[in-house]
């Protein structure tokens, strides 16, 4: 019998419990297992000898292997009253650990995403996305207040968003999510911000026609343009209009470029298109983006999809 294994969070599966019934409509298989049950109650053996490269991680009984999500530094150790020095010191070493999960790579399976991409660093992906020819907004990184007023003062709108990965948390037991958005940099605010703060980035405000988010897979586009008054569309995420659309052929090549050079064949691409230009400007790649927001508006079926990828 054929299989394929799920790395991820078996408790916030959404969609994925759709794609598991066309894997098991297809006659395979699966497993779902998160990252530190593998590392911890999992057989986990890679040997470097001879230059030679055994790897033990997956059983041999596996087809294909999807890495879902990543949740294994969310072990809470306040029960252990470790202080937070020893838990730094964990921390740092279990990530480590992870790391072992790129030898996929080495083995004879097929892989959605990769664990690598988890990382992704968001300045190297713009600089990597004007290197094969899209157009980027103007951005800066940057933790004084005097680079961002020059920033400000040579292209007046301007918005902040997270460096790194946007914070969405629970913050108590009612489950009440604190939620980072995109938010504009006006005058009053940057005359009330400290000298120097937390390093932010920065970019130019794109006065939109639409945004549009793609999900990616193995090279086929599936595009969506959504319509929200909003700056950041997740602030009103059920009112706004979402419609299929058909991206320019050039604009896909490029896109497709950008992710063969990223490592790739999986990811939620994001985009903006100007009212007054009419200009597509890439924003970023959520390598393991939500694809359900994508697959119901536009009947794209993306669950069938990724159990095709999976299974074929």
């Amino acid at each position: 019998m054929t299989r394929v294994l799920i790395l991820g969070n078996e408790k916030s599966m959404c969609s994925e419990y759709e794609i598991i019934e066309w894997i098991t409509a297809r006659d395979f298989t699966f497993q779902i297992i998160r990252f530190e049950e593998y590392l911890m109650d999992f057989h986990l053996a890679i040997q470097i000898e001879d230059e030679k490269i055994k790897n033990e991680i997956v059983p041999q009984d596996f087809n294909s292997v999807w890495f879902r999500h990543d949740d294994a530094l969310d072990i809470d150790y306040q029960p252990f009253l470790i202080r937070e020095s020893i838990k730094g010191n964990l921390t740092y070493n279990f990530k480590m650990l992870q790391k072992s999960f790129s030898f996929f790579s080495k083995r004879n399976l097929k892989v959605l995403s990769n664990y690598e991409s988890f990382f992704l660093n968001k300045l190297i992906v713009l600089d990597e996305a004007q290197r094969v020819g899209l157009d980027i907004p103007p951005t800066l990184l940057c933790s004084s207040k005097n680079d961002l007023s020059v920033f400000v003062s040579k292209f007046g709108k301007v918005i902040c968003k997270s460096a790194g990965e946007n914070l969405t948390m629970f913050v108590n037991n009612n489950k009440q999510a604190l939620k980072q958005y995109v938010e504009v940099i006006d005058e009053s605010m940057l005359k009330d911000l400290p000298d120097k703060f937390f390093p932010t980035l920065f970019q130019q405000r794109i006065d939109k026609q639409m945004d549009i988010r793609i999900f990616y897979l193995d090279g086929k586009f599936f595009p969506m343009a959504i319509f929200s008054p909003c700056l950041d569309y997740r602030e009103d995420y059920h009112n706004h209009r979402n419609v299929p659309i058909k991206l320019p052929a050039d604009l896909e090549k490029k896109l497709h470029q950008l992710m063969q050079k990223l490592d790739l064949n999986t990811g939620s691409i994001d985009l903006v298109r100007c009212a007054k230009t009419k200009k597509y400007y890439f924003l970023e790649i959520n390598p393991n983006g939500q694809f359900g927001m994508v697959s119901k508006p536009c009947n794209y079926y993306l669950e069938r999809e990724i159990a095709e990828f999976l299974t074929s």
